[in-house]
């Protein structure tokens, strides 16, 4: 509870409406996740109409949840940080936008890169591929490659 408290003080005082270009829909991230009890290695972000879902990686197979599934995105300015929030299943997420890093209910969860859908899909099937989708090894820039 005191987490969607949070993020609705966010909304309501941090928002400041933001230009066209600032807008997000149609981008896509690549992102390893660094969270040490995870089981996923690899997972991707879509932001599209206003709503962002989570493209993921179970037992050897790419999960892509319909667009209705999908969950609403805001954009918000704190002070100088730019920031994107969204309420999933799991918690309340944000991701930043100028260093790209994914927290969940505000512990880091993951680094993001930049690609299109279509790179994305075929990054996360290399790596069902390359059987490489366990545990995060030590440097995280190599893994977003």
């Amino acid at each position: 509870m005191k987490y969607v408290l949070i993020f609705i003080l966010l909304l309501a005082f941090g928002s400041s409406g933001y230009t066209e270009d600032e807008v997000w829909d149609g981008k896509a991230m690549f992102c390893a996740c660094i969270e040490t009890g995870s089981e996923e290695k690899y997972y991707g972000l879509l932001f599209y109409s206003g709503k962002v879902k989570k493209l993921s990686i179970h037992k050897d197979t790419l999960h892509i949840p319909d667009d209705a599934v999908g969950n609403s995105y805001s954009l918000v300015k704190v002070l100088s940080s730019k920031k994107i929030f969204w309420r999933g299943l799991s918690g309340i997420n944000s991701l930043d936008r100028r260093n790209l890093l994914h927290l969940l209910d505000g512990k880091e969860y993951g680094w993001c890169r930049p690609y299109t859908q279509k790179i994305l899909t075929e990054k996360l099937l290399e790596k069902i591929q390359e059987k490489r989708f366990g545990k995060v090894s030590r440097s995280i820039a190599d893994d977003l490659q």
